[in-house]
């Protein structure tokens, strides 16, 4: 398995431990944002969910170019300024961020 989707894989497990996971899709209305991580239809650990995992999921899969610069643990910290978010998230965000700059 590729390091970068098991960390996908940790970071899914994680929203679920912390109670973060949104078992409802988003509508097509909600999910076609185009703002920065959505911010105008959904909440950052659904963005996380149904936009980020998922895209990611799908480059690997195409074998394509992940997106560089990739900072998302920085939009972690600061949704963490205003809502609950577990360090365990933000750092396995780092941890993502990582693995795709130094990929």
């Amino acid at each position: 398995m590729n390091p970068l989707d098991s960390l996908l894989n940790q970071l899914e497990a994680a929203l679920v431990q912390h109670g973060l996971y949104t078992p409802d899709r988003p509508s097509k209305e909600a999910l076609a944002s185009t703002q920065p991580f959505a911010v105008d239809t959904m909440s950052f650990p659904c963005w996380l969910q149904y936009i980020f995992i998922e895209k990611i999921r799908l480059v690997l899969q195409a074998q394509g170019p992940l997106p560089r610069p990739c900072n998302i643990a920085d939009m972690a910290e600061m949704y963490a300024t205003q809502a609950h978010f577990p360090r365990e998230v933000i750092e396995l965000l780092k941890q993502i961020d990582d693995c795709i700059n130094n990929t």
